[in-house]
C-alpha cells in the first residue's frame, strides 16, 4: 500500500512524531477498509455465475447473427437514455437456444466498451443459488465492483461491517444498492443481462422492481436490462404498468422473415453437427447428405430436439447406411418423443426411474459419490448395516457409467454434479396435479408424467432418514461427498413435500430423529446446527416435531401420552396400531425452549405450521398460559389463518 505524506502548520524538529502518527492513523484506516471491501465483494460472491454461464453451449458460427442485427436489439443497444428503450425482452420458447444466444451476447457482442459495464445473470431451477433473484442482483454488483471498485461507497462498506452479513441477503436493499451505483457519475453505462427470467422463483419482486425504475423514478441513470423467458403472458402481464408496449423479440419467430432466419439457423447446426458426427464414424457424403436432408425436412424443429435427436443417431451401435435410413424413417416428431426414446433405451427402467426420482426431487444437484451412496442405502432398505451400504456402493466411474446406461443423455454430469439436461425434461417426467397418465407406480409403462413429486419426495425422506445413524460410524469409511450435510438438513423438506400419510413408516422414523434420547438425535442435530440452522433446547420430543412441523409425529406424540406403554414396536407392526405400539414417554405437552422460552404451541404457530398449531389447541392437557402465548404471538404474527379460527 502507498502512503501518504502529510504536512502540517507544525512541521519542524517535532514534526517527525506527529507526520509518523498521522502516516500510521492512514494506513490503519486505510487497511481496516481494504479488509472491509475484500469482505463486502465476497459476500456478494454467492454463486459461481461465470461457470454457470459457460455450461451453456458456445454458438455454431454463422447462427444468432440475424438477432444482432434485429431493429429491436440495435435501438436497446444504441440507446443511452433511461426511457424504455432501454429495456428488452426476449422470448423464446423451450429449447430455441435462448441461453445460447444469451452467452453469445455477454461473450462476443456486448463487450470492447470501455464507457459500458456489462453484467449477467442466469437463473437455473435445479441450483438453489441460481433460482432467486436475490442472487441475480448479488452477482450483478459483484461484477459492478470487479470492474469498477471506486463505485463502492464507505457508507455501503460500513452498513455491512455494523449489520452483519443478513444485510446483504435482501432483495430491496441489493435494489437500492444497484440504484444507489448506478446514479454515481463515474459509472457509466451499465447493462444487466437476465437469462431465463422464467426460473426465477422471486421473479414478481426483480419486475415491479424494472418496473419503478422505467416509469421515470431514476432519470439520472444510465442502466439497460435484456431479458429472455419463456413466452409466458403472466410475464408480459407483470409489465403492465409500463405506459408504452415492452419491446419484445420473439426467437422463435413470430413474422415471417424471422421464422425464415430461425429455420436457416437451425439448418446450420443441423448441417455442422451431421459433419462432426460423419467425421467421428467415418460417413460417406451422400450418408450424411441423406441424414441432413431428412433432418431438415421435420417441420418445427428447435435446438433442443436437433441436440437429442443426433445425440440418439450418435450413439447407434451400426452406423450403417440401411440403418441410417432405418433411423430417420423414424426420427422423434417432438423433444417428448425425443426423452420417451432415449428412456426406452434404459437398461433397467425400474432402476432408471429410483434414480430420476432421486435426481428430479434434489434440493441441490447431487454428485456422483452422494448420488452412489443413496442408491445404495435405498437399494438396502431391509438390512442398512453400514457394511452392506458398503459393499453395495459403486466406484464415482463406474457409476457415472451406470447412470449413462440407465438414464441416457436425459441425465448430464456437470462440474461433477448431476443435473437433467434441460428443464423441459424436468416437466416431461413430473406428473402434474391434473394429469390421469401413469398413474400405476409398480412399473413404468410410459415416461411422459412417469414421476408423482410426492413419490419422488418419499424416496429421498426414507434415504436421508435411514443414512442419519450411521453418520458418526461412516467417519473415513465411505466416500459419500457432503451426503451427510444433505441428509440432516433435508430430511425435513423432502418429508414435508412428501405429504406423509397417517400409517407411514416414516412417521416413526422421524419421531426418532426428533428424540433428544435417542441415539439419532445428537450427530443430526450437531450438523443441522453446523449449517447456520436453529432447533429449540431441551429435551422434548414434542418440541422439535412442533418446531419442524411434523404433524404426524405430533399426532402421534399426543396420542401416546395417554398410553402408559413401554413397549417397542415389533419390525412387522400393523400401521392402524402404529401409535399404540410406539415407545413413549410422557409427553412434555407445555414444556419450554430454554433459550426461547416458547412452548410447542408457540413454535408451531410461529413457524406457520397450521395442523400441528390445530393439534395442540385440541389436546386439553395444552394449559392455559400456553394458549395465551400463542394468542398474543399470534395477534402480532398473523399466523395462522386456520388456527385463528379454531
Amino acid at each position: 500500500m502507498t502512503l501518504v505524506e502529510v504536512e502540517g502548520p507544525n512541521s519542524g524538529s517535532q514534526a517527525g512524531t506527529n507526520d509518523g502518527s498521522i502516516q500510521y492513523t492512514f494506513e490503519q484506516r486505510s487497511t481496516s477498509r481494504d479488509e472491509r471491501v475484500t469482505r463486502y465483494i465476497k459476500l456478494l460472491n454467492t454463486c459461481p455465475y461465470e461457470d454457470r454461464k459457460n455450461r451453456n453451449d458456445r454458438r455454431v458460427p454463422g447462427t444468432c447473427e440475424w438477432f444482432t442485427t434485429h431493429p429491436r436489439f440495435t435501438n436497446w443497444q444504441q440507446c443511452s437514455s433511461h426511457d424504455l428503450a432501454g429495456l428488452l425482452w426476449v422470448s423464446a420458447d423451450p429449447g430455441c437456444g435462448k441461453s445460447v444466444l444469451t452467452r453469445y451476447l455477454v461473450d462476443e457482442v456486448l463487450v470492447g466498451n470501455e464507457q459500458q459495464t456489462v453484467c449477467y445473470f442466469f437463473f437455473k431451477d435445479d441450483f438453489p443459488d441460481q433460482r432467486s433473484a436475490v442472487s441475480a442482483l448479488s452477482a450483478i454488483l459483484h461484477q459492478i465492483f470487479l470492474a469498477q471498485p471506486q463505485l463502492l461507497s464507505d457508507e455501503d462498506v460500513n452498513r455491512v461491517h455494523n449489520r452483519g452479513e443478513s444485510f446483504l441477503q435482501s432483495f430491496h436493499t441489493l435494489w437500492d444498492i444497484l440504484m444507489s451505483v448506478t446514479a454515481q457519475a463515474t459509472a457509466g453505462e451499465i447493462i444487466c443481462i437476465l437469462d431465463a427470467l422464467d426460473e426465477c422463483r422471486d421473479r414478481d419482486d426483480l419486475i415491479e422492481a424494472i418496473n419503478m425504475f422505467y416509469q421515470g423514478h431514476y432519470k439520472d441513470r444510465k442502466l439497460k436490462f435484456l431479458m429472455t423467458s419463456r413466452p409466458y403472458p403472466h410475464i408480459e402481464h407483470r409489465f403492465r404498468e409500463l405506459k408504452t408496449e415492452l419491446p419484445i423479440i420473439h426467437l422463435s419467430g413470430n413474422g415471417e422473415e424471422e421464422v425464415q432466419q430461425v429455420s436457416r439457423e437451425i439448418g446450420l447446426v443441423i448441417s455442422k453437427r451431421v459433419r462432426d458426427i460423419g467425421k467421428q464414424r467415418s460417413l460417406d457424403d451422400d450418408e450424411c447428405n441423406l441424414l441432413e436432408q431428412e433432418l431438415a425436412a421435420v417441420e418445427n424443429r428447435t435446438y433442443l430436439w436437433v441436440s437429442l435427436t443426433l445425440d440418439a443417431l450418435d450413439n447407434m451401435p451400426d452406423f450403417t447406411k440401411g440403418k441410417i435410413r432405418q433411423a430417420v424413417q423414424h426420427l422423434p416428431a417432438t423433444v417428448d418423443s425425443a426423452y420417451e426414446r432415449i428412456l426406452d433405451r434404459s437398461s433397467d427402467k425400474e432402476k432408471a426411474k429410483i434414480l430420476l426420482h432421486m435426481i428430479t426431487a434434489a434440493v441441490r444437484p447431487f454428485s456422483l459419490e452422494e448420488l452412489s451412496l443413496a442408491w445404495a442405502i435405498h437399494s438396502n432398505p431391509d438390512d442398512t448395516t453400514l457394511s452392506s451400504i458398503r459393499d453395495d456402493m459403486e466406484p464415482k466411474e463406474r457409476f457415472r457409467k451406470i447412470l449413462r446406461d440407465l438414464c441416457g443423455r436425459i441425465v448430464v454430469v456437470l462440474d461433477e454434479k448431476i443435473c437433467l439436461l434441460h428443464q423441459t425434461a424436468k416437466e416431461f417426467l413430473f406428473q402434474s396435479n391434473t394429469s390421469t397418465v401413469n398413474n400405476c407406480t409398480s412399473r413404468v409403462t410410459g415416461w411422459k408424467g412417469a414421476l408423482k413429486p410426492e413419490e419422488s419426495n418419499e424416496t429421498l425422506a426414507h434415504i436421508c432418514i435411514s443414512w442419519l445413524p450411521r453418520i458418526s460410524a461412516a467417519q473415513g469409511n465411505i466416500e459419500r461427498g457432503d451426503f451427510d450435510e444433505y441428509s440432516s438438513c433435508h430430511w425435513v423438506t423432502h418429508y414435508h413435500q412428501a405429504h406423509v400419510q397417517d400409517g407411514s413408516i416414516l412417521i416413526m422414523r422421524a419421531q426418532s430423529v426428533c428424540d433428544p434420547s435417542s441415539d439419532v438425535y445428537p450427530a443430526w442435530c450437531k450438523l443441522y446446527k453446523s449449517e447456520g440452522n436453529y432447533l429449540p433446547g431441551g429435551d422434548s420430543s414434542l418440541l422439535i416435531a412442533s418446531f419442524l412441523g411434523l404433524t404426524g409425529v405430533v399426532k402421534i406424540l399426543i396420542a401416546s401420552d395417554s398410553q402408559n406403554s413401554d413397549r417397542r414396536p415389533p419390525l412387522s407392526w400393523a400401521k392402524s396400531t402404529m401409535k399404540h405400539l410406539l415407545r413413549t414417554k410422557r409427553v412434555k405437552i407445555n414444556s419450554k425452549d430454554p433459550v426461547e422460552g416458547l412452548t410447542p404451541l408457540s413454535w408451531a404457530a410461529k413457524n406457520g405450521h397450521e395442523e400441528v398449531v390445530k393439534l395442540l389447541l385440541e389436546s386439553k392437557k395444552t394449559d392455559i398460559n400456553s394458549r395465551i402465548q400463542y394468542m398474543a404471538e399470534l395477534r402480532f404474527s398473523g399466523q395462522p389463518r386456520t388456527a385463528m379460527r379454531q
